[in-house]
């Protein structure tokens, strides 16, 4: 179906009403809003000449705006429009193609932006400043290391590797280095090796350390479950590298 254009009138032209709706239709989903402490980990606020348009309704700010509310710890917050007063939430915004922005589900909050914050820093901080440039890729590491207790060898184990800012939408990568617990670490002329995600089952060539291998990695609330396969016995210790994405 093509779309419809709406006349832009000549000057003087009787037909305003032509006029008024090409401006509604040209300001509809309008958004361009900036944060202060973008780049930093302290609590944000609505930018000086920012300006968002809320179900047809225009908001400017004229001087630097704190956000109202509580903010949730552990969890990721967002910053939505509440009678025009920006105000913290943990509900997650939908898209409505009618507004043309990000909006709760009865389409009267606009939503500006989102955070992450642990109880001291704010993290993660992404505007929403269109549908999709404003939310995106996040991507982080997560380290988890086990030199004390160790693994059982023969058999296979879902590792849990918590953290994550984010609920992850995707691994990027996983990879594991394993030793003997008899053995050092550093020990790879004998029981240590790494191995990846997409890696075939690996050991060294040297030695006699065990044959391992990652079978899946599956992203979680705030975490990522790796399965890792061990065909030899003994018990092992690993340090296990997670990275993992949040797709917009």
């Amino acid at each position: 179906m093509a779309m419809t254009q709406i006349t832009t009138p000549a000057a003087g032209a009787s037909d305003w009403s032509d006029f008024v709706d090409q401006v509604e239709k040209h300001r509809r989903g309008y958004i361009q809003v900036s944060i202060t402490e973008y780049d930093t980990s302290t609590v944000p606020k609505i930018a000086e000449g920012s300006v968002v348009v809320v179900a047809g309704a225009v908001y400017h700010c004229d001087a630097d705006t704190s956000i109202s509310g509580s903010v949730s710890s552990g969890n990721t917050n967002y910053c939505r429009m509440v009678s025009g007063t920006p105000t913290w939430t943990t509900v997650a915004p939908t898209w409505s193609d009618a507004q043309q922005g990000w909006y709760d589900a009865t389409v009267a909050y606009r939503y500006l932006f989102e955070c992450y914050y642990d109880g001291t820093n704010y993290t993660n901080k992404n505007v929403y400043n269109s549908r999709y440039g404003e939310r995106p890729v996040q991507y982080e590491t997560i380290v988890k290391e086990d030199a004390s207790t160790g693994l059982a060898g023969g058999t296979t184990h879902d590792i849990e590797v918590t953290g994550f800012s984010f609920t992850p939408t995707a691994v990027m990568d996983a990879k594991i280095w394993i030793w003997a617990s008899t053995v050092d670490e550093h020990d790879i002329n004998d029981e240590a090796c790494g191995i990846g995600l997409w890696d075939n089952w690996g050991r060294p060539q040297d030695g006699n350390p065990p044959y391992i291998g990652i079978v899946k990695a599956t992203p979680g609330a705030n975490k990522v479950t790796v399965r890792v396969a061990f065909a030899t016995a003994g018990t092992y210790y690993y340090r296990l590298t997670v990275t993992a994405v949040k797709s917009p």
